[in-house]
Order: C-alpha cells, then structure tokens, then sequence
C-alpha cells in the first residue's frame, strides 16, 4: 500500500498505481534489492541492464542509496516524467487496471 499511496500522491490514477504496484509486487515482491536475470536486473521494477546502471548512477549523481524504497521510487518518477511521458499520463488517467499499455 506504501508504494500505491505514494504514486496516488504524485497524480496516479488509483488503477494506475495499482497497475505499477502490481508490476512491483511480481517482480519484487517489494524488495529493493531483488535480483533478476542472473543478476543483470534489480530493484522494486527490475531495473535491466542499462537500466540498472541508469539507477545506480542516478542515485549517486543524488547522493541516494540505490537499494533504498525512497531513492527507487524517486527514480521511478523521474523516468515516467523523463522518458515515459505517454505513459505517465495514461497511468494518471486509466480507470482499468488489467488494460495492457500499448
């Protein structure tokens, strides 16, 4: 509820952060540093390769902990306003949360 109550925050439809959550809890279970992919993928959203180090160099360039709930999630945002713009306003928008993004 943690991370589904901090995207409602920043303007998430509650089907969109319960879209994201969903994803976290699949791919995480919540755990920041959960590893996927033999090790190349980490994090609540299994940040991947590139991804990964995008992250991590990030959370430096911050001062931030890259394993920690608040800097993954800082991180997050940063890349639905950055690079997921369509996206991010579809998640503030959508009512439905079994929808496939497109």
């Amino acid at each position: 509820m943690q991370a589904m109550q901090s995207l409602i925050d920043k303007g998430l439809s509650v089907a969109g952060a319960a879209g994201i959550a969903g994803n976290m809890k699949v791919e995480s279970n919540f755990k920041t540093d959960a590893e996927g992919d033999c090790g190349t993928s980490i994090g609540l959203v299994q940040w991947h390769a590139s991804n990964k180090e995008a992250l991590f160099s990030w959370c430096e360039s911050k001062k931030l902990d890259p394993l920690s709930y608040e800097a993954q999630m800082a991180f997050l945002w940063f890349e639905l306003q950055t690079k997921f713009k369509r996206l991010l306003a579809y998640l503030q928008t959508t009512e439905d949360r079994y929808r496939d993004w497109e």
